[in-house]
């Protein structure tokens, strides 16, 4: 309770969250997103974007893919360690997932009927639910402003 009589609303913490977020990301980076294709002319492999980026032929994808996950990460740390009170990092997780939802799933830089790996249906999963947190996060925190708790 607060002094002045109205009492404080506890603020769920989404700390947990955005660190266990951070961690998957992570991880589901070590292998490739998609499926190695194999046919009596032809073998196409997928690689992870570590293994990408050592390589001549990632053509900026592999850059930009480790530029977004940095991102992530970074966002998702501060958002860990410190209490959010702007929608901006909740806004930026959401934007960062939508980006790497959509490389995934449209195939950039990969073939268009490649299926996808394992590891790329857990990505497409964990960047659907960064959004779905992102979101929520952002609307919890915008009503927690109206009522003029933070």
């Amino acid at each position: 309770m607060s002094t002045h009589g109205t009492s404080e609303v506890a603020q769920p913490t989404f700390a947990g969250l955005y660190g266990g977020l951070a961690f998957l990301v992570v991880a589901l980076t070590a292998a490739p997103f998609y499926a190695n294709t194999e046919t009596d002319t032809l073998r196409i492999t997928y690689f992870s974007i570590w293994q990408m980026l050592g390589r001549s032929n990632g053509g900026g994808l592999d850059v930009f893919s480790i530029l977004l996950l940095a991102i992530m990460v970074g966002l998702c740390v501060r958002a860990t360690i410190r209490p959010v009170r702007s929608v901006a990092l909740p806004l930026g997780v959401t934007a960062i997932a939508l980006v790497a939802v959509l490389m995934v799933g449209l195939r950039v830089g990969a073939d268009r009927d490649a299926a996808l790996s394992a590891t790329g249906s857990m990505l497409m999963a964990t960047g659907i639910a960064a959004m779905v947190l992102g979101v929520g996060h952002a609307i919890h925190l915008t009503i927690l402003k109206a009522r003029g708790v933070l």
